[in-house]
């Protein structure tokens, strides 16, 4: 069920089976109840995190200083919003963050970041097969979905276990 909760997240219009969206209510739960990518690391990270941390990933690959105008800006979020989730990204030691702005990924973070990105890029390149007709933006927010429900093996050898 954790699994299936940032898809919902990324696609309200699912919504139930008498097709009615989700309400921003129940969706505010589903993401307090978290994904289930940090579950191996000792602790669950919610679509939230897992955003926040991608961004970062991404940013420091163009410049290794990353800084929170810049999270925001990518994620189109306030800096209030930035500086709260990196509180919480620092309590679970995936990001570090310096005195001036400096925004890194801890090697952990990193990790996470890395995998989840390297899940999303293979799911991204096996869209086109489906014959769906997606946009480059719909393609990405189902590539962000699916990588929090296929296992991370799909990646050591091209299928599920």
């Amino acid at each position: 069920m954790q699994r299936e909760l940032c898809v919902l997240q990324l696609f309200p219009w699912i919504g139930d089976k008498k097709g009615k969206g989700i309400d921003s209510g129940e969706m505010q739960m589903k993401e307090e109840t978290g994904c289930s990518a940090g579950r191996d690391a000792g602790f669950i990270l919610t679509c939230a995190h897992m955003k926040y941390l991608t961004a970062i990933y991404e940013l420091s690959i163009q410049s290794p200083d990353v800084f929170s105008a810049e999270i925001a800006k990518k994620l189109g979020v306030t800096k209030p919003s930035v500086t709260a989730m990196l509180n919480s990204l620092i309590s679970k030691d995936l990001v570090a963050k310096e005195k001036y702005g400096k925004v890194h990924l801890t090697g952990k973070g990193s990790q996470i970041a890395e995998n989840y990105a390297r899940k999303i890029s293979f799911i991204k390149g096996q869209i086109p097969g489906m014959k769906l007709k997606l946009s480059e933006e719909d393609t990405e927010k189902a590539a962000s979905a699916l990588a929090e429900i296929i296992p991370d093996s799909l990646l050591n050898n091209g299928n599920p276990s």
